[in-house]
């Protein structure tokens, strides 16, 4: 996908979210936790990869390695 076409899209997305109207839309408590919980779970995700990598550097640059301590 070239430059323009990229643009294209972009543009055409903040038209698409620009003329949004609201909708009269009821969300019930069931939904709102169904949302929350997902939200939640997704942090919860984000800081365990974080810490994975994070735990990953620090052994890259850990100094007392061993010799026969490669994974």
């Amino acid at each position: 996908m070239n430059k323009t076409h990229r643009h294209l899209a972009v543009l055409a997305g903040i038209l698409l979210v620009a003329q949004a109207q609201s909708a009269q839309a009821y969300v019930d408590p069931g939904s709102a936790s169904i949302i929350v919980t997902a939200i939640l779970g997704a942090f919860a995700a984000v800081g365990y990869t974080a810490r994975l990598y994070v735990a990953k550097v620090k052994n890259f640059f850990k100094k007392d390695k061993k010799a026969g301590d490669i994974q």
